[in-house]
């Protein structure tokens, strides 16, 4: 299968549409990540080199090198989501084990850190960037937050496998701590745009 960064914005959404298992879910989670970070480039992009924006422009510089980065590395976990249910659907035909499932939700794991990552990015730029995109770091938190509820379910889907305390610990934390408190934040950023928009 092709990668998803060699298909075009149409294939890839037709091939999600199809009846095949993959692309699925967990890519559309991690898809919902890049465009957080697209957006939070996107603000920081429009800032930089803006005559109100001067003092903010090294920091801002910095900002739109890291959410490049971000943007990249989930790019890439569209594809590391893929062949990880490819891997798991290898394993149902003898017998699933814990670390199947677990290693199944690593990608999902990674865009949580990452999108956690971006919401810093996007809560600076909501307090500094121009503000004639301030809409676009509240949809930017949109995405974020709507990622993060993705990778729960895909990681939810997972775990009800796993019976080793040694393979949950970790997806528990996410669940129980990461997830929510990421939620929360990208919801107060989308509501502080949405205030001072009002």
């Amino acid at each position: 299968m092709a990668d998803a960064i060699d298909r075009t914005l149409g294939e890839w959404t037709d091939l999600l549409a199809s009846s095949s298992p993959v692309p699925g879910g967990g890519g559309v989670g991690a898809l919902l990540g890049v465009l957080s970070a697209c957006l939070a480039s996107m603000v920081g992009n429009l800032t930089v080199g803006k005559k109100s924006y001067e003092a903010f422009a090294p920091e801002c510089e910095k900002l739109n090198e890291r959410a490049k980065k971000h943007q990249v590395h989930m790019l890439a976990l569209i594809d590391d989501d893929a062949r990880a249910f490819e891997m798991l659907m290898k394993s149902w035909k003898t017998q699933a084990t814990d670390r199947d499932y677990a290693e199944a939700s690593a990608p999902s794991a990674a865009v949580v850190f990452e999108v956690v990552s971006v919401l810093d990015i996007l809560g600076i730029l909501k307090e500094k960037g121009n503000r004639n995109v301030l809409s676009d770091v509240g949809i930017g938190a949109c995405c974020a937050g709507a990622a993060l509820e993705a990778c729960r379910l895909n990681i939810l889907v997972n775990l009800r496998y796993i019976e080793s305390a040694e393979h949950r610990k970790d997806l528990e934390m996410l669940l129980d701590t990461l997830i929510p408190e990421g939620i929360k934040r990208a919801s107060d950023i989308r509501k502080q745009v949405e205030k001072e928009l009002e």
